[in-house]
């Protein structure tokens, strides 16, 4: 999605109303500061466009709920209750800090039953497989540093 609106081409297969989509798009996430910024702040509100995958995305969230930010469960761009100040800050914790690995992310997820038989599962398996199949811890931490060399510059 970013490089389609960081580009200029207009796919082939759009026609009539809808060949204008793109330039709209691109408009709008250039004059919203996305361009330039990973991270717009919005009143007490921040908006985190991680451009990565779910798996990135939603360990991020469960590591900035484990630091105790309130964030939206909205995979595509994260809306977390906090200044773009205080996301720094806890960024910067986060990656001081122990970090928490992703079984013990897992055991804080309600429902982890995703495959067909998970439901017999014991607890600890399912902790594990959950982890193992819907976290990534790495990848995570990764949008993180991404995140702050960006504020830093």
């Amino acid at each position: 999605m970013k490089s389609i609106l960081e580009g200029s081409d207009i796919p082939a297969y759009l026609d009539g109303e809808v060949v204008r989509m793109p330039s709209n798009a691109r408009s709008a996430y250039a004059e919203s500061g996305a361009l330039t910024s990973s991270a717009i702040e919005m009143g007490a509100r921040t908006l985190l466009f991680h451009w990565s995958g779910d798996r990135e995305a939603s360990t991020l969230r469960l590591l900035l709920d484990h630091k105790g930010l309130t964030v939206d469960p909205d995979p595509e761009v994260l809306i977390l209750e906090a200044t773009l100040q205080e996301l720094a800050r806890v960024l910067s914790e986060l990656l001081k800090d122990p970090i928490p690995n992703d079984v013990e992310l897992a055991t804080n997820i309600k429902n982890k039953a995703r495959d067909k038989y998970d439901w017999v599962l014991p607890e600890q398996l399912l902790n594990t497989s959950f982890a193992r199949n819907q976290i990534d811890v790495d990848g995570a931490l990764d949008i993180a540093r991404s995140i702050i060399a960006c504020h830093e510059s």
